[in-house]
């Protein structure tokens, strides 16, 4: 038997230095809606944000209804691009899920969303983005996921709640 050699990097490890790396942004917000926290949490998965975003229209993938249980896979077209998105968890019980975005030759996204009880009938949604631009163009937009894209969803989450109440 042959000792593996000594000069040789194993499969998966690279030097950092090599090649350019990606930008990156982190972004974060909270804010309080007037409802329910389950009637909150809802909105946060690929069957309801229908409700509240525009033009929100996912193709499953897998299974083959649009479904919120983790390991799903659902396709979104916006702006001539396909992103890819897998639910890695949805935990309504924990108020908490999470999404992986695959924009190829675009971004990649993390999303991770959670909604917890603020007393008096309302919830405190904590929203996380962790996006990667993946080219040129990317890089260019990747602020469009910041902070201020994250605040423009306090609005029509509450308008949601709202209709879904009355």
């Amino acid at each position: 038997m042959s000792r593996p050699e000594t000069n040789r990097l194993p499969a998966g490890i690279r030097d950092a230095k090599r090649g350019s790396s990606s930008p990156r942004l982190e972004a974060s917000h909270s804010f309080t809606v007037r409802g329910r926290v389950d009637d909150v949490f809802h909105l946060f998965d690929p069957v309801s944000e229908r409700d509240w975003v525009d033009d929100w229209d996912p193709e499953p993938v897998y299974p083959q209804e649009l479904s919120r249980e983790a390991g799903s896979v659902f396709t979104l077209e916006r702006d001539g691009r396909t992103a890819i998105w897998t639910t890695l968890r949805h935990d309504p019980a924990q108020h908490r899920a999470e999404y992986l975005v695959a924009d190829p030759g675009y971004l990649h996204r993390w999303i991770y969303v959670s909604c917890s009880d603020a007393g008096g009938g309302t919830t405190r949604v904590g929203v996380r983005y962790v996006t990667t631009a993946l080219s040129p163009l990317g890089q260019r937009d990747i602020e469009r996921y910041g902070v201020q894209f994250l605040k423009a969803w306090e609005g029509p989450v509450q308008a949601a709640v709202d209709r879904s109440a009355a």
